[in-house]
């Protein structure tokens, strides 16, 4: 957030801008604390303290945001923040390269002492291909650190005890259910991801007549559509959605905005839901999946969002940043 800046355990920033329309602050100037506000509070490595009004997020109550509405005001005292959630696709990089200052963010939180997990709802690739993909962009990351739908359904499934599975992934994600049987006569479960254009009637039918069998029904992610280098292409959700009007039965989802990625993810670093942070460029599968946690959601203005505006229906967010790279400083976190 350019030229804002939130102090530590502070939910407005110094020059007194307000989004839902209050009084502004005077620059520089402290406004009285009043009920249920943040009045300041100390700080330990790796615990990140802000304010917002997370426990009733209404939808925003203006139009879209204008010039000099960048930023939600918080006021509301929320609970220290130990990890952060980072969106890849649109968030860290968009197409083959890192958003300007995404590197240098990321190394600040991580001295920070905050724990970071980088998720995405892609299915194209395993979790391997994919940290290999953003070492050459210059990330430095370890694959521990990244949180995929396909490794959210994995141990949904696990846990389950499903272990024979129809794939509809690519073959590069196929790594990631290596411990699971591939059986396309009598799967226990169905796992729908974005085959692309390997997709065809017959493996759409064969999905189809597996659900009606008995088989459970389980969807990485819900996308409709996305943006390739070659134009706008459908996406997982829209098979689907084929398949739920079919069968007509509700796919378990695994990826954003489902509560058991967030959790998950979560799980993985050790913190609570209500300690985590979300970054993401996607009121949709980001934001709404933070609030339905119960985590803070914070939105960039990159990506899927970039040149977006915020309307009466969308989820509201705890914070709008320019991009990843106003991170750190509001976290109050220095470089």
């Amino acid at each position: 957030m350019e030229g804002k800046h939130f102090r530590r355990g502070l939910g407005w920033p110094a020059n007194g801008a307000s989004h839902d329309g209050g009084a502004a602050r005077s620059p520089g100037g402290d406004a009285p604390p009043g009920p249920g506000s943040c009045t300041g509070h100390p700080t330990e490595p790796g615990r990140i303290h802000l304010c917002s009004d997370r426990r009733s997020r209404p939808a925003l109550s203006s139009g879209p945001l204008g010039a000099g509405r960048s930023e939600v005001t918080l006021s509301e005292p929320l609970e220290d923040i130990e990890g952060v959630l980072l969106n890849l696709d649109g968030t860290i990089f968009v197409g083959d390269r890192l958003v300007p200052g995404a590197a240098d963010a990321v190394d600040a939180l991580r001295r920070a002492g905050l724990s970071l997990r980088f998720g995405t709802n892609t299915t194209r690739m395993s979790r391997t291909a994919l940290v290999s993909r953003l070492q050459t962009m210059g990330l430095e990351l370890e694959p521990g650190e990244v949180f995929t739908a396909p490794l959210s359904a994995a141990a949904w499934l696990e846990k389950k005890g499903l272990w024979n599975l129809s794939l509809c992934v690519p073959e590069a994600a196929h790594a990631d259910f290596g411990h699971f049987k591939i059986n396309e006569t009598s799967p226990q479960a169905v796992v729908i991801g974005d085959l692309g254009e390997a997709w065809d009637f017959t493996r759409l039918n064969d999905s189809f007549r597996h659900i009606m069998e008995g088989a459970e029904f389980v969807a990485l992610q819900r996308n409709r559509y996305w943006h390739t280098g070659e134009g706008l292409s459908l996406d997982a959700g829209t098979f689907v959605a084929a398949l739920e009007y079919a069968t007509e039965r509700e796919a378990t989802l695994a990826g954003k905005p489902s509560p058991m990625f967030f959790q998950g993810a979560a799980e993985s670093m050790g913190v609570e839901l209500f300690n985590l942070a979300v970054v993401g460029d996607d009121p949709g599968a980001d934001v709404a999946g933070a609030h339905d946690c119960d985590a803070a959601a914070i939105l960039v203005k990159t990506g899927r969002f970039q040149g977006g505006a915020l309307t009466r229906s969308m989820p509201r967010p705890d914070l709008i940043l320019d991009s990843v790279a106003a991170l750190p400083a509001a976290l109050g976190v220095g470089f």
